[in-house]
Formats: C-alpha cells, structure tokens, sequence
C-alpha cells in the first residue's frame, strides 16, 4: 500500500508544474487579448486590447443595432468563450457567421457590413449606436 501512494505522490509531483504552466499559459494568453473599450473616429472602430489597438474600418457599414440575444444558442467556431472576453468567431441561426469582440453578453451591438458582421459590447450602446450611425452609408 505504501508503494501505492509513493508512486501516486511522485506523479503528482511531476504533473503539478506541467499543469501550473498549462494555467498561466491559457491565463496569460487570453488577457493579451481582452477587451478594454471601443473608439470610433472619422474612418474606423478601434477596438482596444491590452497592448493593441485592433482597426475595422467602418467602409461598408450597413448597420448597428443593440440586439441582448445575439449570443443566444450561439456556437464558437474559433475563439474566447468568456475568459477576460468574448472573442473570436462565432454562428449563430438569427446572425449568421459573425466576429466577436464583447466582454458583456447583456447589450451587444450587431454591426452588419457588406461581407462581415461584427458583435461588440461598449459600456454605452444606446450612444454608442447613436454616433456609429452617422457612418452607415
């Protein structure tokens, strides 16, 4: 019994660093890619990451619409499903094939391009709807 439960102690020995660094891998890996606002100017949507500023131009803008259940029976393709954002790639019936950049599922805003659609979160859709309109084209 004690040969047991020194083989069990020597593999639990040897697996903890292993997994301690998987952890701080996907931990770290995921914060680079958080989502710490949004920022419109005259010619595109700044998204800002930790360290990035990622840029959609706003050409072929279609439209921008607050939609709460745009993640509702969604599935992720490729991407984040909840860990500091929402983020990657994602299908769903009701929008299609869709990106997302959102940390809040509550009020996600459906942008609609000519060949793309984007789902993000701002602090302040109803505003942020407001200003992002006057690109619609």
């Amino acid at each position: 019994m004690s040969a047991v439960i020194a083989l069990m102690q020597s593999k639990i020995t040897t697996l903890l660093p292993l997994a301690s660094g998987l952890c701080l891998f996907v931990f770290s890996g995921t914060a680079l890619f958080t989502i710490r606002g949004y920022t419109v100017t005259q010619d595109a949507l700044l998204i800002q990451r930790l360290f990035w500023k990622k840029r959609i131009p706003l050409q072929g803008l279609k439209s921008a619409q607050i939609t709460p259940d745009a993640f509702r029976k969604c599935i992720r393709t490729c991407g984040n499903g909840g860990l500091f954002s929402f983020s990657g790639f994602y299908y769903s019936k009701s929008i299609g094939h869709f990106r997302a950049f959102a940390t809040d599922l509550a009020n996600p805003i459906v942008l609609r391009f000519e060949k793309r659609t984007l789902v993000i979160s701002p602090s302040e859709p109803e505003a942020f709807v407001q200003n992002v309109r006057t690109y619609i084209r």
